[in-house]
């Protein structure tokens, strides 16, 4: 991918361990989708995807100075307990899909793994209540707009803070466990808003392109269509912490044969809030 400079990019630590194992693709660009089942001007990535290259790992390796808000955190299971814990949540999961087990018993087992998960950082600080999302199989992207007759929404940016671009890096991240039996993907662009709003020629963008920061991200990617979108694959009973207020991103559910499930809220792990405290 270009170098657009590194002091601005999205910072994912296990960069070098998730692209060596083949969880961490690139794909050939972005293309607008005309299907009508999206929105009117929605991006999504052009495939094929392929292994990043050494210089591409390293563009995305941790920065000490990052910001949460500008950080990709992978939570797995490490340890034979956590792993243990995991198996016995997605096992409930598996049961509650076919009716045998209750939400509330699910969402009680998939909080104790979630303090598990987070343990080597403190634990996790809930900025919002748990949330169960239920995503249908199979989809190239998978956010809908309820304003837009529930049409995919493709490649967006959240705003649920409404923080000025230049404060994004300050946001809520939102921490989104799998428990689905097969992995489900993340799909981002690893540019932080404001280094994305500086590349971007506002000559060539119309008023309409500007209007919000997902009309921002899609005009970039528009502009830069070999601009590859980064696809980092999830595991069952693994978590992803993202700062989804601050880059171009969506899930997938591409290659899922089952509904997709997932435990979400916004917050951050303690240790990310102690250091911004110093």
């Amino acid at each position: 991918m270009p170098n657009f400079g590194t002091h601005s990019r999205i910072w994912l630590p296990r960069a070098s361990e998730l692209a060596r194992s083949g969880r961490l693709l690139a794909s050939a660009g972005s293309r607008v989708e005309s299907s009508p089942t999206y929105v009117d001007s929605a991006v999504v990535p052009l495939e094929p995807w392929r292994c990043l290259t050494d210089a591409e790992i390293g563009l995305l390796c941790v920065d000490a100075s990052a910001q949460a808000g500008a950080t990709l955190d992978v939570l797995s299971p490490r340890t034979a307990s956590s792993r243990e814990l995991a198996r016995r949540v997605l096992e409930m999961a598996t049961h509650h899909e076919r009716g045998a087990a209750s939400l509330v018993e699910l969402k009680v087992a998939a909080s104790e793994l979630l303090l598990s998960l987070s343990a080597s950082f403190g634990g996790f600080e809930l900025a919002s209540e748990l949330r169960f999302a239920h995503v249908d199989p199979n989809l190239a992207t998978v956010t809908r707009d309820p304003s837009q007759n529930q049409r995919l929404l493709g490649l967006h940016v959240d705003n649920h803070e409404r923080r000025a671009i230049r404060d994004r890096a300050a946001s809520q991240r939102l921490l989104s466990l799998n428990l689905s039996s097969r992995p489900r993907s993340l799909l981002f662009v690893d540019l932080q808003l404001i280094h994305l709003e500086q590349l971007l020629d506002r000559a060539r963008a119309t008023p309409a392109e500007l209007h919000n920061t997902t009309d921002l991200g899609r005009a970039f990617l528009r502009q830069n269509s070999d601009y590859p979108v980064l696809r980092l694959v999830l595991h069952p009973g693994e978590a992803y912490l993202a700062p989804v207020q601050n880059m171009v991103h969506d899930g997938s559910t591409l290659d899922m044969e089952r509904r997709d499930l997932t435990l979400r809220a916004f917050g951050e792990l303690v240790a990310a809030r102690r250091s911004v405290a110093v």
